[in-house]
């Protein structure tokens, strides 16, 4: 970047040089090295936790790859490049759980180091060196931390979100790396290669890494660039490259409707385009609360469509205001505006009007969170004059962090331990109940089991208006609700019928052939028809 640039725009001061001016503790390897060591530590406990929930049928599908045939490899399968870490893992190690843990641990270390950097080069020309250094390495140390990440970490499936998340962030280093006039080894030409194959493996791994386009043009302006017209001159093929990727992914998306429509995504027939954005304001506002303070996490929150129009219009006044304020803060200083435009526009894809049949996730917040950590960090190091106390005020933070991330891994020993929390947090839940159930079978409690069982039909009977309830509202609006019913009714009846009751499993029987919306083929399911065969051949 000329020097012409850098007087008239201190902001786009060159990346190259802050890195050997900062002479601030503390330094990259000390904080690197930090960094490694926390996050190691706040997940050490979770090194042998099994596949949970989506990752039970992830490892039974995992092929063991042929190291002759390197080219066999690659499947056209949507998520790829995700699909072969853990395929590759299974290669080479099998169904060890350490390994795969250790992978997963070692990617959301690598990330958040990304952040220490890419956060500590662009504050220090506002902040000066030491300054930055600090704000950066618990701008890392907050997001790496926090137990929301444990659903992309200890929940060894969503390797796909935090895998995504790191090549994410080494597009947006590679990017600021090549606004380097000089000092390194590598051209501007070969930073913004390495970005663009990053972006390329990001959007293989997980469809969200399409947002690198918006944020890395925002990203650029507000931290590189002194206008759009000097983002364009300087590193318009760029874009250009990028905006084709983007493209590709997206036509493969809809080219592939079919497999995303099987796996509850673009859903738009169970969860219709404006029931699904109608309540995004509201998880949104669920994901900062968790954000600010992790009380209630759940693997799966079972949200349900908001169509309460008090509730609507307090959500959708504050999307406008907040929308309204980013835009001025974006206009008064692009720097500032960065972070909550960056923010929604990487929540954009799951959170916006492209429905799925699950509204909310924790997991999807996962990149999103660098944003919200930023400000704190960033914040708090410019609130207070004495960087000792603002050290110390973060460090408790983080240190506070560590320790729930510590103690919600635990919930991931066991189906068991992960179902009765989902259920203690979603008691409307049929889906939680079922695994419950499920789980607690498993363990030879089938007493509990029943109850759980019992509560699938009891939630159904309120919400179908067949008997009272009190969760029988929530539970109506829940697209999944249905989907679980006629599992509960099932197993009942078979526990009903255990008990040597067999008219009252007759009359469960009865209930699951009139269940509307049955899935189809529901009847001829393995559990259903072993039911029927056991009731016909009781007398």
């Amino acid at each position: 970047m000329s020097a012409d640039c850098n007087a008239r725009h201190p902001h786009c001061e060159n990346p190259m040089s802050t890195v050997r001016d900062n002479k601030g503790w503390p330094s990259t390897s000390v904080a690197c090295g930090l960094i490694v060591a926390a996050v190691a530590a706040a997940y050490s406990n979770s090194l042998e936790y099994p596949f949970l929930f989506d990752g039970i049928p992830l490892a039974e599908g995992l092929r063991t790859l042929s190291l002759a045939d390197p080219a066999g490899w690659f499947l056209p399968r949507p998520r790829t490049f995700g699909f072969l870490t853990f395929e590759f893992q299974n290669t080479l190690h099998g169904m060890w759980l350490p390994g795969f843990h250790v992978v997963n641990i070692a990617i959301h270390a690598a990330a958040a180091c990304l952040l220490f950097l890419i956060t500590r080069g662009v504050t220090t020309p506002r902040l000066g060196p030491q300054r930055a250094a600090v704000a950066a390495l618990f701008t890392a140390l907050l997001w790496s931390l926090h137990p929301l990440q444990t659903h992309s970490v200890t929940y060894l499936y969503q390797r796909f979100e935090s895998l995504m998340g790191l090549l994410f962030l080494g597009g947006l280093y590679c990017l600021w790396r090549a606004a380097a006039s000089g000092g390194s080894r590598l051209a501007p030409w070969q930073w913004l290669a390495a970005s663009y194959a990053c972006v390329l493996l990001s959007i293989a791994t997980k469809e969200v890494g399409i947002t690198a386009l918006p944020v890395f043009l925002l990203f650029d302006r507000a931290f590189l660039a002194g206008s759009w017209r000097e983002v364009f001159s300087r590193r318009g093929w760029y874009y250009g490259a990028l905006l084709a990727i983007v493209g590709a992914g997206v036509g493969y998306v809809l080219l592939n409707r079919g497999h995303y429509l099987a796996g509850g995504l673009l859903c738009a027939q169970r969860v219709s385009t404006w029931q699904y954005l109608r309540t995004q304001p509201e998880v949104i506002g669920h994901y900062l609360a968790q954000a600010i303070w992790p009380s209630r996490l759940c693997i799966d929150p079972s949200w349900p469509v908001q169509d309460d129009p008090p509730r609507l219009a307090i959500a959708w006044g504050l999307v406008a205001a907040a929308t309204a304020g980013s835009a001025w803060l974006w206009r008064r200083n692009p720097q500032l505006g960065f972070l909550p435009l960056a923010f929604a526009l990487v929540l954009a894809p799951t959170s916006s009007f492209a429905p799925t049949i699950d509204l909310a996730f924790e997991h999807r917040i996962y990149l999103s969170l660098a944003c919200v950590a930023a400000a704190i960090a960033v914040g708090t190091v410019q609130s207070f004059s004495d960087l000792r106390l603002s050290t110390a005020v973060l460090g408790t933070v983080a240190l506070a962090l560590a320790n729930a991330t510590h103690q919600r891994n635990t919930v991931h020993t066991s189906p068991l331990s992960l179902w009765a929390d989902a259920a203690i947090k979603t008691p409307h839940s049929t889906k939680a109940w079922a695994n419950l159930g499920t789980a607690l079978e498993e363990a030879g409690d089938r007493e509990a089991a029943a109850r759980a069982y019992g509560e699938i039909v009891s939630l159904y009977r309120g919400a179908a208006g067949f008997e009272p309830h009190p969760l029988a509202d929530i539970a109506r609006r829940v697209p999944r609700t249905i989907e679980y019913v006629w599992y509960g009714y099932a197993r009942l009846a078979n526990f009903v019928l255990d008990s040597g009751d067999a008219t009252a499993a007759r009359r469960l029987y009865a209930e699951i052939t009139r269940l509307p919306s049955l899935p189809q083929g529901c009847l001829d399911h393995p559990q259903i028809k072993a039911l029927r065969e056991r009731l016909d051949s009781t007398h």
